[in-house]
């Protein structure tokens, strides 16, 4: 994660991107209340679907719509779009279904769980996608473990992992893959081709809406792609962007918000750090996951400690510049007095030669 040095001049540049995510954080619960509408709706309609195959495509639409939010709706219907598909002995269904319970598992912090959800699943058995899918989940599930694990072993163990399901993406992804472009782009920035990935993503998410995750994502990429390059301003500008796209998409397993708190506060900029840091703590609370609110809890508790290290600071020099008015006042009073003397015995010396 970069911590770049910031300059009078970048300060105000970054001051309204931030000023744009500020107006939208302070609306999140407007965001929030529209996305419990939108899916409350979703499930009112539901419960009138009788046929197996309609209810599959209603909750696949439904999950597509919550699994960011709220994460026990959407493992309620991962679990029981896994019944459906084998009553209707769709077998990548059920594959399907399982990968997507394993990132539920990941993403709200139940890693061995997540493991055990999709430890009998073979690459041999699955589709073109499913396998792009297996191996995605796979990747992001041992990224996780790598990053919460406190093993020195276990994590060069899980780092390895993770490195042979990135191969075996690229290795299998072709242009015509939905997320082809992704894969490529993060492959660009490991191996030192961060530009030219930034040539071709760049016009594409200047004209995004920034409201929905996939926004998010892209945003999120092109920042880290800016970050490998050492541009700072364009880091900071699309890093936002990507908390921009997170907070209006209502989407809860935010990442861009918790780096640019950690980021503006490796800055000094504790207001922002402060105000976006407890947005991802209550994000993290309301998704359910317990692990990721440890690493949110620790920077929280870095910033206060800053907090009271300003004040402190702050404090002293206060009681700095206290003891040097009143010295100041001792000072002046005494100047006060020997001119007053100074004044009475010229008048007496006048009043004695006259």
């Amino acid at each position: 994660m970069a911590v770049f040095p910031v300059s009078a001049e970048d300060s105000h540049v970054y001051d309204a991107y931030l000023q744009r995510l500020d107006s939208v954080v302070d609306r999140i619960e407007v965001y929030y209340a529209a996305k419990r509408e939108q899916l409350a709706g979703m499930q009112l309609r539901g419960k009138g679907i009788a046929s197996d195959s309609a209810r599959y495509q209603h909750n696949a639409k439904l999950y597509n719509e919550c699994f960011t939010f709220d994460s026990k709706l959407a493992m309620h219907v991962a679990k029981e779009n896994q019944q459906i598909a084998e009553r209707l002995r769709d077998q990548d269904g059920v594959y399907e279904w399982r990968i997507k319970e394993s990132f539920l598992l990941a993403s709200t912090g139940q890693l061995l769980e997540a493991v055990l959800a999709v430890e009998d699943i073979r690459s041999s058995d699955l589709s073109h996608q499913l396998k792009l899918d297996y191996f995605g989940q796979m990747q992001y599930l041992y990224s996780h473990l790598n990053q919460y694990t406190w093993d020195d072993e276990l994590k060069t163990e899980y780092e390895n992992l993770n490195k042979a399901y990135n191969d075996s993406i690229c290795l299998l992804s072709v242009p015509s893959d939905p997320d082809y472009d992704w894969f490529m782009a993060w492959e660009d920035l490991k191996n030192g081709k961060a530009k030219a990935s930034v040539v071709q993503l760049q016009p594409r998410v200047d004209t995004l809406a920034l409201d929905s995750r996939q926004d998010a994502m892209l945003s999120y990429l092109l920042a880290r792609l800016y970050e490998s390059l050492g541009d700072q301003d364009n880091y900071i500008k699309y890093m936002t962007k990507s908390a921009i796209a997170d907070v209006r998409s209502a989407n809860l397993d935010i990442a861009s918000l918790e780096e640019l708190a950690s980021v503006l506060f490796g800055q000094g900029d504790l207001d922002h750090s402060y105000k976006y840091i407890n947005v991802c703590m209550k994000t993290a609370r309301m998704y359910n996951n317990q692990v990721r609110m440890v690493n949110v809890a620790r920077l929280m508790d870095q910033i206060l400690t800053a907090y009271q290290e300003r004040d402190l600071a702050q404090r002293q020099r206060l009681n700095r510049l206290i003891w040097w008015l009143i010295a100041a006042i001792v000072a002046l009073v005494g100047v006060v007095v020997l001119v007053v003397r100074q004044h009475k015995r010229l008048q007496e010396e006048g009043r004695g030669t006259s």
